[in-house]
């Protein structure tokens, strides 16, 4: 079989459904396309991120692999960022991985390497950015997607809205019982985004901090929040707001869930975790102790 490039409707759906990504050459470099690039993916909050570089131990605080043999599990994309004459060596580690997609960057290609990958099955997308293309895929998507009635099919369910799961084994989360549904999203940089939080009962979402403020409004069953060290009980139609840099996480009740919008802006900041020191200072307070959940 010959290669050839994947459709933009194929590549639309690589950089919308992909979730685990390898990036090979990553770097602490802000100056190079592989560290603007890592970064970007970062702050979308909805990949599973592992830089490849021997050269580093950490890249953007995320624990950095000297080779793709290191890593084990499935990956999505292996997203590559060396010469074109280095994608044959390369390669051999790649089709050791397995990945469903090899994504040589702009400027990068090896037409005798993507055949070879595409004959194990592996789809292979060459001469592309894929933080340029996520970011055209992505506002297309979300203009398509702006109503100006948004109907229940059923209580605290919308039409046309697809439910996005959280898993606390996934990477570092430490969220139990969470799911998403993105109600409204206006895609300017500038713009906001209308987002339906859901929490099994005895669940909670992660204990974090981010630059980026949000609003809250519980709106359906019971439960409670921590925001900075303040504890809150909440009731239907409350407004919490969570202030920039503010610790906070929420919680079900443990024999009801919790539901609540959230509007939060649309180009925003990737969130911060705590450190075991983080956590000392907040459990000095008994009740900020009892309440939180961070493994």
């Amino acid at each position: 079989m010959v290669w050839s490039q994947p459709s933009v409707a194929e590549i639309d759906a690589i950089v919308l459904n992909s979730k685990r990504l390898a990036i090979v050459g990553a770097s602490n470099d802000p100056s190079r396309a592989s560290h603007q690039v890592t970064q970007y993916l970062i702050n979308q909050n909805c990949f599973e991120i592992h830089p490849i570089n021997p050269k580093e131990e950490t890249i953007l605080g995320l624990k950095c692999f000297s080779s793709l043999q290191e890593l084990s599990g499935k990956v999505d994309v292996v997203i590559v960022f060396r010469r074109s004459d280095a994608i044959p060596e390369l390669l051999t580690e790649v089709l050791a991985l397995n990945p469903q997609v090899l994504w040589l960057q702009l400027g990068i290609r090896h037409d005798e390497s993507a055949q070879l990958a595409n004959d194990s099955g592996i789809s292979v997308v060459q001469d592309r950015c894929f933080k340029i293309e996520h970011a055209r895929a992505k506002r297309g998507s979300e203009k398509s997607f702006r109503p100006i009635n948004l109907a229940q099919s059923e209580p605290f369910r919308w039409h046309g809205v697809d439910e996005f799961v959280y898993k606390a084994e996934d990477g570092m989360a430490t969220f139990k019982d969470v799911t998403r549904r993105k109600l409204f999203i206006e895609s300017a940089e500038s713009g906001i985004e209308l987002r339906y939080f859901e929490i099994g009962p005895g669940g909670h979402t992660t204990l974090e901090k981010h630059d980026h403020m949000h609003l809250v409004i519980p709106i359906r069953g019971r439960g409670s929040c921590l925001v900075e060290n303040r504890l809150f009980e909440l009731s239907i139609n409350d407004m919490i707001h969570v202030p920039s840099w503010a610790w906070h996480q929420f919680r079900a009740a443990e024999d009801e869930s919790l539901g609540f919008l959230c509007l939060v802006k649309v180009d925003r900041d990737r969130p911060t975790l705590p450190s075991e020191e983080d956590l000392e200072r907040l459990r000095q307070d008994p009740q900020v102790a009892e309440f939180i959940r961070h493994r």
